[in-house]
């Protein structure tokens, strides 16, 4: 496994502890799949996703990209912790929102006195 390539908990039926594992392109088409039957499902109900993610492999990303593109509900992606990389591509999937960007507050740089 390369480095940075995100895990997501996933628990096989009949067990009792969730496993972590990659994403990889069967859980993005798992994920891509359960995106269009909710979205036949009931299309007026919004998705959420949430991103906590340093990055990975680009074409499962890339699918769930379009996915989220193509469904008819609002997609809204909320970063829980990091988003790098492909993480931040998922994360400006739909639309960008103001509210949604957090900048934390710097030092202020001030002139420094004449000599």
């Amino acid at each position: 496994m390369p480095i940075g390539v995100p895990k997501v908990p996933f628990r096989n039926p009949g067990e009792e502890d969730a496993v972590w594992v990659d994403v990889d392109s069967e859980i993005s088409n798992q994920l891509i799949g359960l995106m269009v039957y909710l979205s036949i499902e009931n299309d007026t109900k919004d998705l959420y996703l949430f991103i906590n993610s340093p990055g990975g492999w680009v074409i499962p990303r890339v699918a769930i990209y379009d996915t989220m593109q193509f469904v008819q509900p609002d997609v809204h992606t909320i970063c829980i912790g990091l988003a790098a990389s492909m993480g931040s591509f998922l994360l400006v999937g739909r639309e960008i929102f103001s509210y949604g960007l957090h900048l934390p507050p710097g030092p202020e740089i001030k002139p420094s006195p004449p000599f």
